[in-house]
């Protein structure tokens, strides 16, 4: 039914467990994963071009040993697996992704809360439901 699954690894423990989630799914449709992590650039009105770039990097850098765990995971299962980071805003990023690599899945992970960081999640999660060109798996 699925042969490339686009995972949404964003750092956190929800995203882990979608990625967790993935690789298992992945394993019994034998499909691929390709694990997606987005850095979004704080605005120009909050830091300098210097900082906002070396905070981007920094970013890129925790969210690539992040996608260590599932990529690992993945190859004890012999699932093929690749990963990349990308910038941009990510809702756009992802459906963007989607549509070039061919998805035929997307499984993100489900946050809760109140906080400013729930609410953006749960706005990009809200778009790709409305959106994106595949179906979309929230694992919470």
């Amino acid at each position: 039914m699925f042969k490339r699954i686009l995972v949404c690894c964003d750092g956190s423990q929800h995203g882990r467990c979608a990625g967790e989630f993935a690789v298992s799914l992945a394993r019994e449709q034998n499909a691929e994963i390709e694990l997606l992590s987005v850095v979004e650039p704080l605005p120009a009105y909050m830091a300098s071009p210097e900082v906002i770039e070396e905070e981007c990097a920094f970013d890129t850098e925790c969210l690539v040993k992040k996608q260590q765990h599932i990529l690992s995971l993945a190859a004890d299962y012999g699932i093929k697996a690749e990963a990349k980071v990308v910038r941009g805003k990510a809702a756009q990023v992802i459906l963007d992704t989607a549509r070039h690599d061919g998805a035929d899945l997307i499984v993100l992970g489900r946050h809760t809360g109140h906080s400013m960081w729930v609410h953006a999640t749960q706005h990009t999660a809200n778009q790709l439901l409305d959106e994106a060109p595949c179906s979309v798996m929230v694992v919470g």
